[in-house]
């Protein structure tokens, strides 16, 4: 079952999905870089840092997401691996796919997704966040 291929209802509610995420997203950096307001500033900070210290699964996604739009890869994928892991699924699924669907299935190469991706993404956060709160508690290094 994981490693199965969803059904193909499935794979095109997928295909529109991330379309429609990835134009909400590119839409969302349009008016941030526009109006110069610092992302940063518009997404309030963890409650589970400020209340307790320890790091939540998502802390450091915000910063990875702002490195890789920078370019750096290496800085995102210390921060948090889960994004630079689901952008290069996301976008080689809609490039492969839309090929695909463009050529009408000459181009056979379109991504077919399966659960284990989301096993795979999972486990990145639960290690992403163990590894932060290790670095803190055991040698006092923060994000």
């Amino acid at each position: 079952m994981l490693f199965k291929p969803v059904d193909e209802r499935e794979q095109n509610a997928l295909f529109s999905i991330g379309w429609a995420v990835a134009a909400v997203f590119a839409a969302g950096y349009a008016i941030v870089r526009a109006t110069g307001i610092p992302l940063d500033k518009i997404v309030p900070p963890c409650i589970l840092l400020t209340l307790t210290g320890y790091y939540c699964p998502g802390c450091g996604g915000t910063r990875a997401v702002l490195a890789l739009l920078r370019g750096d890869i290496l800085y995102s994928l210390y921060c948090h691996p889960m994004v630079l892991y689901a952008a290069a699924l996301s976008v080689w699924f809609l490039i492969s796919n839309t090929l695909q669907r463009i050529s009408r299935g000459r181009i056979r190469i379109g991504m077919r997704y399966r659960h284990i991706y989301a096993v795979i993404a999972v486990v990145l956060i639960i290690l992403s966040m163990a590894e932060h709160n290790i670095l803190k508690i055991v040698f006092g290094i923060e994000l």
